[in-house]
């Protein structure tokens, strides 16, 4: 019955929330939108929700841009024609019969992803040979995007494009889907998908690795790529390019206000020396037709890209007027903004004082000075719960004042920071204005940070004393402890933590995270454990040989140590034994855990790693969903086959666990 209703629609709330969780999975979104007419309406929302984003996927489209400029007048077609367009597509765009008011749809706008795509849509169909040339660029800027080639330019799409109906399939839909969809699907032209390529470049999702050293080093990494190293085109190229994407930037961007378009998230992404000609030049449209912005939640400013001053002015302008028309933005991400920037800083602290909705603020890869002792955070007391300071340097930073007034703060993160001290942590404790329940706490660096970023005087145990009595969520590094000092904040102030996250386990404190782990044991459902990696070239033979005996010492002893009632357990190790993994799963056969998430960088006996892990759940009624996986997957396609070598075993003994990826199993309570 209730299956039914989710079918026919007289539920659509509860369906709309399913399909909303398949946001990001547009093959399976295109096949919801050709169960029925109902599902159809629901599932091409979110499909052209955040179209520009289709590159920096696996979906390898394009195409959605010719559904858009489909939607220009003819002198605007005319024009793209005066540009390089071919003939034979412009009769394209105009043969459309689009059935949804598709440009409406779009409520991400990503400045840097729609400049890329715009680009590499007109290097890949205008007459000119900027293809390979536009593609370097990319290259030099690591960015990971999967692109389509360049041959079989008009092959027809048949079923492979997520973002349109293909009138093909009509014909095996339910006969109330309306059969007037006319789409010339067979006039689109698509090129065959480059089996994995990726073309490293910057992705935005992902946290870079450049220089990272004491003192102003967000400046460094800004400008650790200098314009010489990066890929460039002749100047007729650029100018060619550079021409044609500030057309297409500009028509679009009028066409969605042309549709009322209202947009939920907004990010202005400035890149190295990559032409960023066309963001500036939207500013006074934008000011202009406010509406496109007043339901922005979302907000991200990444100043990634060394300002000059005529385009710092604009900047400004733009951010003068935004707190005006953007009223009700709830989550800020503001990354890259340095000493250089300090201008921006006031214009920033008035945003953020103009925002009544604010709840969670990310300060990603920021020189912290530039916002003194965050007091403008006063005008967002009630509403915030969340910040996250990820990678910044708070280096002439005196106190932390501003952070007392956070009286609604629930979640607090600090994440790869240097230059945090004892007195700046004081102060805060000092200035809080009322008692407040941190739920969830992170201090907590990466391996390729500990040597050096390691303290001679922790301070998270400052944190955990404080807030210890209400804290539910507990992300750690274990670098730079004396032996005690976590575990005695530990055992002396918590009481209910349920999820505990420990990295850079060494031999120095395998007896702390056991400890730890016994404290918790009433109250911890979720586990994360990561041994610290050690590089033999760096670290000496020695200590990286040492590095390897942790892992057979924390297997052996981990299993006898778990908490009965322990759901979820994610463990990381460079080196599994296929003795210790055997003695691990004998000691933890009554451990109730659903989710067991296990990755190491085994290279040798990978197929006797399966053999036990597939004979541990054999006899595990209660495990749902397992993930084995190597760190070296990401670099070697062929490393899937540990995927799926071990879902063949596990279907061959009849068990009813399902192997998942990692990615698709992970928790994390420091996501933002």
């Amino acid at each position: 019955m209730m299956c039914s209703k989710l079918f026919s629609g007289d539920i659509p709330e509860l369906t709309s929330r399913i399909l909303q969780n398949l946001h990001n999975d547009y093959s399976s979104l295109y096949s919801c939108a050709l169960v029925n007419r109902f599902w159809c309406r629901l599932a091409i929302p979110i499909l052209w929700s955040d179209p520009f984003s289709s590159i920096f996927n696996k979906n390898k489209q394009l195409h959605f841009i010719d559904i858009y400029l489909s939607s220009l007048n003819e002198d605007d077609k005319i024009t793209l024609m005066k540009l390089g367009l071919g003939h034979k597509r412009i009769e394209l765009l105009s043969s459309i019969k689009p059935l949804f008011n598709y440009p409406n749809l779009i409520k991400v706008l990503d400045t840097y992803k729609v400049e890329t795509t715009i680009k590499l849509w007109s290097s890949l169909y205008l007459k000119h040979d900027l293809h390979f040339s536009y593609l370097s660029i990319l290259a030099s800027r690591k960015e990971r995007i999967f692109l389509p080639t360049v041959s079989n330019h008009y092959r027809a799409l048949q079923n492979q494009n997520p973002f349109l109906i293909n009138p093909n399939n009509l014909q095996n839909l339910p006969t109330y889907i309306p059969q007037t969809i006319t789409l010339q699907t067979s006039l689109f032209a698509r090129r065959n998908a480059l089996p994995n390529l990726m073309i490293n470049s910057r992705n935005p999702t992902t946290r870079q690795n450049n220089t990272f050293s004491y003192g102003s080093y967000a400046l460094r990494r800004r400008n650790a790529l200098i314009p010489r190293s990066i890929g460039y085109l002749q100047d007729k190229e650029t100018k060619i390019l550079n021409k044609s994407t500030k057309f297409i930037y500009m028509a679009l961007l009028k066409l969605f206000i042309e549709k009322n378009v209202t947009l939920n998230t907004f990010d202005i992404i400035l890149q190295h020396a990559f032409g960023n000609e066309s963001l500036y030049d939207i500013y006074e449209l934008i000011l202009n037709n406010s509406k496109l912005f007043y339901k922005n939640e979302y907000l991200k400013i990444d100043f990634n890209y060394k300002l000059t001053n005529s385009n710092l002015l604009k900047i400004r302008k733009f951010f003068t007027h935004l707190p005006t028309f953007s009223t009700s933005i709830k989550h800020l991400i503001l990354q890259f903004i340095t000493i250089n920037d300090k201008c921006l800083s006031t214009d920033i602290a008035r945003l953020i004082d103009s925002q009544s909705q604010l709840s969670t603020i990310s300060f990603k890869q920021i020189d912290m000075d530039i916002f003194g002792s965050l007091l403008f955070l006063k005008s967002c007391s009630s509403s915030l719960i969340s910040i996250t300071f990820d990678e910044c340097d708070f280096k002439n930073v005196l106190t932390l004042e501003g952070l007392g007034y956070l009286k609604s703060l629930e979640s607090l993160h600090f994440i790869n920071c240097i230059s945090l001290n004892e007195i700046m942590i004081q102060s805060y404790f000092i200035n809080l204005s009322t008692p407040i329940n941190i739920k969830s706490f992170t201090f907590f660096y990466t391996n390729r940070s500990y040597d050096i970023l390691e303290f001679s005087n922790p301070i998270s145990h400052l944190f955990i004393q404080k807030f210890g009595k209400s804290l539910q969520n507990l992300t750690l590094s274990l670098n730079g402890f004396r032996s005690n000092d976590i575990s005695e904040a530990i055992s002396g102030f918590c009481e209910t933590i349920n999820f505990l996250h420990l990295n850079n386990i060494s031999h120095k404190n395998i007896s702390t995270v056991l400890q730890i782990i016994k404290i918790l044991n009433n109250t911890l459902k979720y586990l994360t454990l990561e041994v610290k990696r050690h590089n033999i070239i760096y670290t000496g033979r020695d200590e990286y040989e040492c590095s390897s005996n942790i892992n057979s010492n924390l297997l052996k002893s981990l299993g006898n140590s778990l908490p009965k009632k322990l759901i979820y357990l994610d463990i990381y190790l460079i080196v599994i034994n296929s003795d210790d993994l055997i003695e691990f799963f004998r000691g933890c056969k009554e451990v109730e855990f659903t989710k067991l998430l296990i990755r190491s960088d085994n290279k040798d006996s990978t197929e006797k790693i399966l053999d036990i892990i597939t004979e541990f759940v054999k006899g595990n009624e209660i495990l749902e969903y397992l993930s084995y996986e190597s760190d070296i997957m990401e670099i070697f396609p062929d490393t899937l086959y540990h995927h799926k070598s071990l879902e063949e075993k596990i279907k061959k003994v009849g068990s009813k666990v399902k192997i998942k990826r990692y990615n698709e199993l992970v928790i994390k309570v420091d996501n933002n």
